[in-house]
């Protein structure tokens, strides 16, 4: 994130770890170059071709002992279901959240000091309080 002071932590482990705000923000591009219609059919294609890999990697009895086939469920398959599914909706740096008694929206910016249970948030509508 742009102008981010870099004294803030990423919040574990109240938020995401740092690896998982990672994840979340690529799969939020990937999120959002889909609903482009240029890369769409790219995409779709993509999962398509990922998710077919399934049936036969799992329809052997081997498949429990066999390491290829699971080292290709983890690296092919898996990464496409995080991104129809989504890896952890909680809360992360970068990540958008709601304030529930006003409905207010911000932007988890980070927290302070390690073990604190306080975000520091950027109000969408800069200069309003909430109470």
């Amino acid at each position: 994130m742009r102008g981010v002071a870099s004294n803030l932590l990423p919040g574990e482990p109240l938020c995401s770890p740092q690896t998982t705000v990672l994840l979340e923000s690529t799969l939020q591009l990937l999120h959002k170059l889909h609903q482009c219609d240029h890369w769409s059919s790219n995409i779709n294609q993509h999962i398509h071709t990922q998710l077919e890999l399934i049936s036969p990697l799992v329809k052997d009895k081997d498949f429990g002992q066999s390491e290829a086939k699971l080292t290709a469920l983890c690296t092919e398959v898996w990464p496409v279901l995080a991104m129809i599914g989504g890896v952890d909706s909680g809360l992360r740096a970068g990540g958008v959240c709601r304030h529930r008694p006003s409905g207010r929206r911000a932007i988890v910016l980070g927290i302070l000091k390690e073990g604190s249970s306080l975000c520091k948030l950027q109000w969408e509508e800069g200069d309003l309080s909430v109470r």
